[in-house]
């Protein structure tokens, strides 16, 4: 490997000069940019399934893979540690993981007839509009349930499925873990690499 003179912390704060960023696609971005220039011989993917689809390509995807809620961020490099690789399942800076309180995180705010749509309150007190698709006018299902979820509770089904996807990956040799925020993900990266 690479012998770097720049320090671990040093690479990271130089890499996030611009801020954190408000979106995964490019927090993936920044993290190509960073592997290619410090670690350009480890090999490394990100999953395309988080990405938007067309209806065509996204049933041709759930066609050929019958797992879902993998890690965006695969690297292929074996440690000091004997683990086989590292998987993170990236988030943005502020994503609330768990829950804070109890309580029923998700709830529909209001319908609107008109439309044929609803709102929903997710854990991040942003909104998200569900509208209906295609000609029968059936709602997109969401990716969230209403259950009650206590304090410390994943914050979503979602996560949840993710959570138990990063732990069936650590019983089989990978570090797996979930990264919140670009500084997070390239300090998870460099502990890697450097154990």
């Amino acid at each position: 490997m690479t012998k770097l003179t720049i320090p671990p912390r040093t690479r990271i704060v130089h890499a996030l000069a611009g801020g954190e960023p408000t979106k995964e696609q490019t927090i993936s971005k920044c993290i190509r940019l960073y592997m290619e220039r410090y670690y350009p011989e480890i090999r490394f993917r990100f999953d395309a399934l988080g990405l938007a689809h067309t209806k065509a390509q996204a049933g041709q995807f759930a066609a050929i893979n019958p797992w879902r809620a993998w890690p965006d961020f695969w690297m292929f490099w074996p440690n000091a540690d004997g683990k086989t690789g590292l998987c993170l399942e990236l988030k943005v800076a502020g994503t609330a993981l768990r829950m804070k309180q109890g309580g029923t995180k998700y709830r529909i705010l209001r319908h609107e007839k008109k439309r044929k749509a609803e709102w929903f309150e997710d854990p991040n007190d942003k909104r998200v509009k569900l509208t209906p698709k295609g000609a029968d006018g059936k709602f997109m299902k969401p990716v969230f349930d209403t259950k009650i979820r206590k304090a410390g509770d994943w914050a979503d089904a979602h996560l949840e499925e993710q959570a138990e996807m990063l732990a069936y990956l650590r019983t089989v040799g990978y570090v797996a873990e979930f990264a919140v925020g670009l500084e997070e993900a390239l300090t998870i990266i460099e502990n890697y690499i450097n154990a």
